[in-house]
């Protein structure tokens, strides 16, 4: 089993901007994505397994 890992961007914080956007490259280029709440909020929607009508 694989996993994808996201990181939400604007859920984390850092000392200082310069820290912030450091952790987010190093993130993106060694770990997986980096996103927004928003975005990743409508890739979750998007991709959700349809609810069965008789459960």
């Amino acid at each position: 089993m694989t996993f994808h890992t996201v990181m939400v961007s604007d859920a984390n914080a850092a000392n200082s901007e310069e820290e912030h956007n450091a952790w987010r490259v190093n993130l993106y280029v060694t770990f997986g994505d980096v996103m927004v709440t928003d975005v990743l909020i409508g890739c979750l929607e998007r991709n959700r397994a349809p609810v069965d009508a008789a459960a």
